[in-house]
């Protein structure tokens, strides 16, 4: 019996068919939608002390994108919650602190962009910045049938040498949905997602991720996913961003919250 499976086991990963990594990826952009959406999530943190937090991400796509973070509390009518705004336009990243408006290129490991993007050609290119792919078109040869979270994926990346040290960029689409399962951004960090549920006009979202690097793990619930027809222009103007300071101020205390948005978010 043990034979059989083997032979079985062997078979699959000989002979099953591996598209080229180009049409994979074409095939997980078509589950990123084609409207605008609101997302709100609920931010659970490892350490019991951190206050929960609820996130507000209106997006038009991968490279147009804001977000909206207060501390999900119960409260009286009125009350000003400290407030995170991030804007995220044209590959940078706005952000109000006081009278200072500060910008940054957007940070590669941004774990919202991967179920956003709307062109291939996009989602190759950001690929090749993390690392995980070294060609424009994608190559065969960086495509393998994997497993993950107890389902075959589509693994994209160089696989880690045995006895390395370290761990290569890598991502994992599951391969009957073609969804992304998984990110290795680098040797400590790594995006999960679970629970893929399809919404209005084509998007398949995961209802709960996770962030783990270092000794830190983050958990993302999705409270809710709402198409909008169009977001108002000012929406995505750095103008109109509110300031931060107050979150900045209330937060800094704990060093995992100011990492968690200035590297992943």
């Amino acid at each position: 019996m043990k034979l059989i499976v083997l032979i079985a086991i062997y078979t699959f990963q000989t002979y099953a068919y591996v598209p080229p990594t180009r049409v994979i990826l074409e095939k997980t952009v078509q589950n990123s939608g084609t409207s605008s959406y609101q997302i709100e999530n609920e931010i659970r943190f490892s350490n019991p002390d951190i206050p929960t937090l609820k996130e507000t991400w209106s997006i038009e796509n991968d490279r147009t994108m804001k977000l909206t973070v207060t501390p999900l509390v119960a409260t009286p009518p009125g009350t000003l919650l400290p407030k995170l705004t991030v804007l995220y336009v044209g590959g940078m990243k706005y952000i109000l602190l006081g009278n200072s408006k500060e910008s940054v290129k957007v940070p590669p490991e941004l774990a919202e962009k991967f179920f956003h993007f709307r062109k291939v050609d996009s989602f190759i290119q950001h690929l090749n910045l993390l690392g995980v792919l070294n060609s424009t078109q994608g190559h065969l040869e960086l495509s393998r049938l994997n497993r993950s979270q107890g389902v075959i994926n589509f693994g994209i990346g160089k696989p880690s040498e045995e006895g390395s040290q370290g761990s290569s960029p890598y991502i994992w689409i599951e391969q009957d949905l073609f969804v992304v399962k998984k990110v290795r951004f680098s040797e400590d960090a790594e995006l999960t997602a679970h629970n893929f549920q399809v919404f209005q006009k084509g998007l398949n979202y995961p209802m709960v991720k996770s962030l783990t690097w270092a000794d830190q793990k983050v958990k993302i619930n999705t409270l809710s996913v709402s198409m909008v027809k169009k977001f108002p222009p000012t929406v995505f103007q750095s103008s109109q961003l509110e300031d931060s300071k107050a979150f900045q101020q209330n937060f800094s205390r704990w060093n995992v919250v100011t990492e968690f948005y200035k590297r992943f978010r």
